[in-house]
């Protein structure tokens, strides 16, 4: 006990000055650690929700109901590696032991301040070392610690947590200067640990042992105990970390998630290391005098402050103190320059010419220095170095002064870098009734089989998500683990639907893709989805709200409407837009017509009953097509937000109910779409429907509106609506439209065959994902004959024909096909 009063009374300044600073800078995170009233947390930041994901998966590993590298809670039904996720092993322990006997949001917040002490009192371990002196280095764990780097980033705490550099060169250095072989063992299990704790850091900390081992080494080099401890650390580190990065390794189809953001990199201005932009009182004075453009977040954390800058000049100055400054400063700028990524920029400018050494790092070795596309995770390596250079000026300062003046300096000028240091966090809260979604699918039946599919999708969502698997437990059909590799999204991208929703597009059902649409719906439930969970305050869910417009939710609130996947077919009957008889007409129109039902919209318009006499428009109109749904008000909406989708489209399908729809109407409508069509008729007309067709101008109306369409089945799924020739003096004009269109790009070939069989002429037409197609042959080389004209179609690329079969008459053909025969006079 005695030992341990004179340890506390020795860093007394430690223990409590460190404590009350890291309070004061996140104030007012201590309260809400114990206030359990409200979901809040220290920092309204997306990685937030997959830090909690990971402690809740953590826990699925100790109970050995999940594997570390690989998961298929997340991308189910195939799952995805995670590899390359970025698990950091001692927030997920700690926060996983915190939940235990307090909510989560308040271990959140909790871990957070621990981990940021933990840092702190790393720094204070290596600097009470070197400077042998705790208000000296009580500073400087301040200038290493309490930086935006650390106290910034409670989300991103695999970046944040760099507690193991100071102490693994505190291990190796104690190591050569002890000559023990245990510290040694030491200094390399720090360094192993570091892969558990994040990829980023261990970088750094490579970089920085590797300059300690050659500067130690500049001096021992002749020992063979020297080189000995450094193989036995190397070996400790590298047995230690190898599960680590036996998974990255061992597979190499990973490999491309380490550079997903290959060639990009940001935040990487010059600038933010002398410009506090988020500092309340200090920031808006400063970005006056340099008005940065591009702040996308990270000018937060690289911020170097003038008090410490000042202090390092100070000890560069003094002779006494340069040649120890000079070593530290190299290894500062080392990672000072890496932080400035491939090129230089200064207050947003960006100067292509000057090229910085993380370009010829990555071009050397790509696998190591590509992935760091936020090169500001560099800067958590050149902290050590900076503060000591700090404690260095310092020293030099403090030692002008008398000795029991000396702590009142340390003491003030740590409140006043502290002060500069501070940053503003903007807290996250959660409301309860947000999580009601929760206890709802908790009472379906079945539980067990609960599968979800979260919509919108997308990278950003998809963390969302996961922060609400760890209170629902379901698998679900996306995800997103740092570095996620492509392959994972082969399920969704081999699912119409799912394709489409991550694509954020609505995939309508309509008379001519019904078929595929159901076929989608039905290998989703035997895949064991079960319910589609629609976010509705998640961006971009506009783009897919559409595919639900028919469909009842079974339940419903403020944040969320949950479909059962089963009840998905009913946006297929579209009786709540459509009469029951039109809906009968156009399935006789799928059946039979040759439309482009990859290019057509179906423009609806019914009456619906207004309360109010003076309501805008008694009618709900909706512009349906594959890309999409429109909602109107009247005919102003489609030649205004919505003409996009109106001229995107090949064909437009008019439905309405005659006896309900007044003239003035279905006029206006009838004369916004004829500014772009041409008006082919009507195919159904009865006492309560009438379909009228708009073929785009410039094509035949006989094209779509034939009653014998010359329609081909292609055994790719490729099917031809019709083809229509017509020769016009030396020329032969050919439309066609294609019913369903191929993922790549075919060729069409005509040929044209003499009397005594020889082939007189030919020519090829590419097509990939235009339904309607125009086309002119030059007959004029032809002599005057009977020409029998045949047609092959096959893939552009391997020049492979396509087989298929003409529908009227069940004809057969294996490559090429009689199309007609044409006389020329």
């Amino acid at each position: 006990m005695n030992r341990l009063r004179g340890a506390l009374r020795q860093h007394f300044p430690f223990l409590i000055l460190i404590p009350a600073l890291i309070i004061a800078m996140t104030w007012p995170a201590i309260i809400h650690v114990f206030n359990g009233d409200e979901f809040w947390l220290v920092q309204a930041n997306i990685d937030a929700n997959m830090l909690f994901w990971d402690a809740w998966y953590f826990e699925r590993i100790l109970a050995g109901k999940a594997d570390y590298f690989f998961t298929d809670l997340l991308f189910h039904p195939q799952g995805v590696s995670l590899a390359f996720h970025n698990f950091s092993l001692p927030h997920m322990a700690l926060l996983t032991a915190l939940k235990q006997v307090m909510p989560a949001d308040n271990a959140f917040n909790l871990a957070y301040l621990i981990l940021a002490s933990v840092v702190a009192s790393s720094g204070y371990v290596y600097l009470n070392y070197l400077f042998r002196d705790r208000w000296i280095a009580c500073f400087g764990a301040i200038v290493f610690a309490l930086c935006g780097f650390v106290l910034a980033r409670p989300a991103q705490i695999h970046i944040a947590f760099i507690a193991t550099i100071p102490l693994t060169l505190y291990c190796f250095h104690r190591a050569v200067a002890e000559d023990s072989i245990k510290l040694a063992l030491l200094a390399g299990a720090s360094a192993g640990v570091t892969a558990f704790i994040g990829l980023y850091t261990l970088v750094s900390l490579l970089i920085l042992l590797g300059f300690f081992v050659l500067g130690f080494g500049l001096r021992h080099w002749r020992k063979a105990r020297y080189w000995l401890m450094v193989a036995l650390m190397a070996a400790v580190a590298l047995a230690i970390a190898f599960p680590r990065f036996d998974p990255m390794i061992s597979d190499p189809a990973l490999s491309g998630a380490l550079n997903k953001n290959a060639g990009i990199e940001i935040g990487t201005d010059l600038m933010w290391y002398f410009v506090n932009y988020k500092h309340p009182l200090l920031g808006p004075l400063i970005s006056d005098i340099f008005p940065i453009v591009d702040k996308p977040g990270w000018d937060r954390v690289v911020y170097l402050g003038y008090i410490p800058l000042a202090l390092l000049l100070l000890a560069l100055w003094r002779r006494r103190t340069r040649s120890a400054a000079l070593p530290w400063l190299g290894l500062a700028l080392v990672f000072l320059v890496l932080r400035l990524g491939s090129t230089l920029t200064v207050n947003s400018t960006r100067y292509e010419h000057i090229r910085l050494p993380k370009h010829y790092l990555t071009e050397l070795l790509p696998q190591v220095f590509a992935p760091f596309w936020t090169p500001d995770v560099f800067h958590g390596g050149a902290l050590l170095p900076f503060a000591v250079l700090s404690c260095m000026g310092l020293t030099v300062l403090a030692r002008r002064l008398p000795a029991r003046h000396r702590p009142v300096l340390i003491l003030l000028l740590s409140v006043a870098v502290a002060f500069e240091y501070y940053q503003w966090q903007k807290p996250f809260q959660l409301p309860a009734e947000r999580l009601a979604f929760v206890d709802w699918l908790r009472e379906e039946a079945d539980q067990e089989a609960i599968h979800l599919i979260n919509l919108p999708a997308g990278g950003q969502n998809s963390k969302i998500y996961a922060f609400y698997q760890t209170y629902n437990g379901y698998p679900h059909a996306e995800g997103r683990p740092t570095r996620t590799p492509e392959s994972a999204f082969d399920y969704m991208d081999a699912n119409l639907l799912l394709r489409n929703w991550r694509a954020g597009k609505a995939f309508n059902c309509l008379p001519g893709n019904a078929e595929a649409f159901t076929a989608a719906q039905s290998a989703l439930l035997a895949d064991g989805f079960t319910h589609i969970v629609l976010h509705r305050d998640r961006i971009y869910r506009e783009r897919i709200t559409a595919n639900f417009i028919n469909v009842s939710a079974a339940y419903h609130d403020e944040y969320v409407s949950i479909y059962r996947l089963r009840d998905l077919h009913e946006s297929c009957q579209l009786a709540r837009i459509l009469s029951r008889d039109a809906q009968a007409h156009l399935d006789a129109v799928a059946e039979n017509a040759a439309f482009p039902w990859q290019g057509t919209s179906l423009l609806s318009a019914r009456p619906i009953e207004v309360a109010e006499p003076d309501a805008i428009q008694a009618y709900s109109a909706a512009l349906y097509s594959l890309r999409g749904f429109t909602p109107l008000r009247s005919a102003d909406d489609l030649d205004g937000s919505s003409q996009s989708a109106l001229t995107d489209s090949d064909v437009i399908l008019f439905v309405y109910d005659p006896v309900a729809t007044d003239d003035s109407m279905s006029q206006a409508y009838r004369g916004v779409v004829a500014s772009h069509f041409q008006s082919c008729g009507r195919i159904a007309e009865t006492a309560s429907a009438v379909i009228e067709v708009f073929l785009r101008k410039g094509y035949p109306c006989q094209l779509v509106m034939s009653d014998s369409p010359f329609r081909i089945a292609f055994d790719n799924g490729i099917r031809l609506g019709n083809l229509l020739a017509e020769a016009q003096g030396d020329q032969l004009d050919l439309s066609l439209v294609w019913e369903n269109l191929p993922e790549e790009a075919h060729a069409l070939s005509l040929q044209f065959f003499g009397q005594s069989g020889e082939k007189a002429h030919g020519q090829d037409f590419v097509f990939h994902r235009d339904a309607l197609q125009r086309q002119t042959i030059d007959l004029s080389q032809l002599p005057p004959g009977e020409y029998a004209m045949k047609l092959i179609v096959y893939e552009y690329a391997s020049g492979v024909s396509v087989p298929g079969t003409v529908l009227s008459s069940q004809q057969r053909f294996e490559r090429e096909l009689d199309f007609m025969t044409l006389a020329i006079d």
